[in-house]
């Protein structure tokens, strides 16, 4: 049994056996530059591959992410690459997951991040997976409270929304820079900053 979807370049992947392996990594960020988080309902528009870039800028930057030392460049790439397999099977809002049933969606991504990261040749260790959860969770904050409508801000999970977020989680001190709710980066400079960011964290 096979199910295709098809990249923007005309590569189809089967979604019950993804190979990525010949897929370029400019296909992927295209794809990645296609697809919007939070369904789309951001002041702005505000892409998946905007959000990894800005990941993996605070993994990198001790500014914005103290204590992270040694682990900063496989976080910055684990970062890059952890919503990857939305290129091949699209943002899922939590909502949609939950009355979906959260077990199939979890079942297609794992098998799509499998691929994605043999495309690569990199398998992020426990520690580094870790890092790469919680700077999800904060700058999932961050966004809801930079971009989301002021009435959905108000209600924005974890820290007040008053100030800097600030999320202490463990031994990590995270502070993402904040983002413009009303300036949208140019996508072809956000394809080039990710390819980039993929060469010099390798």
């Amino acid at each position: 049994m096979t199910e295709w979807v098809t990249l923007h370049d005309g590569t189809e992947i089967d979604l019950f056996n993804p190979d990525l392996t010949g897929v370029a990594v400019e296909t992927l960020a295209i794809q990645m530059a296609r697809t919007f988080r939070f369904n789309g309902a951001t002041k702005r528009p505000y892409c998946v591959l905007e959000h990894s870039i800005r990941g993996a800028r605070a993994a990198l930057n001790p500014g914005e992410f103290p204590g992270i030392g040694a682990f900063a460049r496989a976080a910055a790439r684990a970062f890059l690459l952890h919503d990857a397999h939305e290129a091949v099977i699209g943002d899922i809002a939590s909502p949609v997951a939950r009355v979906i049933g959260y077990e199939a969606i979890a079942a297609l991504k794992a098998r799509v991040d499998i691929a994605v990261y043999r495309r690569f040749d990199f398998f992020p260790t426990g520690t580094v997976r870790d890092i790469c959860a919680k700077l999800d969770q904060v700058m999932f904050q961050r966004e809801w409270l930079d971009l989301m409508p002021t009435r959905f801000a108000r209600s924005a999970p974890g820290p007040g929304n008053d100030g800097p977020v600030r999320d202490y989680i463990g031994e990590y001190d995270i502070r993402p820079e904040t983002i413009d709710p009303y300036v949208r980066p140019n996508p072809q400079m956000l394809i080039g900053e990710f390819c980039h960011l993929l060469r010099v964290t390798i």
